[in-house]
């Protein structure tokens, strides 16, 4: 199966317009903002038992709204709403883990000396075919642990061509 980096670039360019809409600008920002009752959320991503470093993470929402994040040296992550506001919009998501994914946000958390790998080690139960969710209430401070397994399929990084193609 092929996928189309272009169509991934257009969904997450509207899914940025959608949230400036939004927000608005100005005087109301800091009102729109609390009207979204973002609610904390942090977790430990661990892989095989071990805690995985550098992770991004995304929780999707189906009308496209996301939050994302990067973990530690310990695999502890704290969700991005934009880059000035942390936290998560209240509902059910899907849950994304990648280790060569990159995107709006991504590259402000990750650490300076990150070395961006080529080959995605998650599987793609975690990440493109995710099978993770998290189900966030409003305005309250949670915790989302997830534990990876090795196994199963996995996507090679992105071709110049834009695709990304299945691996055993």
């Amino acid at each position: 199966m092929k996928i189309n980096i272009t169509k991934i670039i257009l969904a997450v360019i509207f899914s940025l317009f959608t949230i400036c809409n939004l927000v608005g600008c100005g005087s109301e920002l800091s009102r729109k903002y609390a009207e979204l009752n973002l609610a904390t959320v942090t977790g430990i991503i661990t892989f095989d038992g071990r805690p995985l470093e550098n992770a991004q993470i995304q929780f999707v929402q189906n009308d496209g709204f996301f939050s994302y994040g990067v973990t530690d040296s310990n695999g502890h992550y704290q969700m991005q709403f934009d880059s000035k506001h942390k936290g998560v919009k209240a509902g059910k998501h899907t849950v994304k883990i990648w280790m060569t994914m990159s995107g709006p946000g991504f590259e402000q958390l990750l650490p300076d000396n990150f070395k961006k790998n080529d080959n995605e080690i998650i599987p793609i139960q975690y990440n493109h075919d995710s099978i993770l969710s998290a189900d966030v209430e409003a305005g309250k401070t949670q915790s989302f642990d997830f534990d990876l397994k090795s196994g199963g399929k996995t996507k090679k990084a992105i071709s110049p061509e834009g695709d990304v193609e299945n691996t055993e």
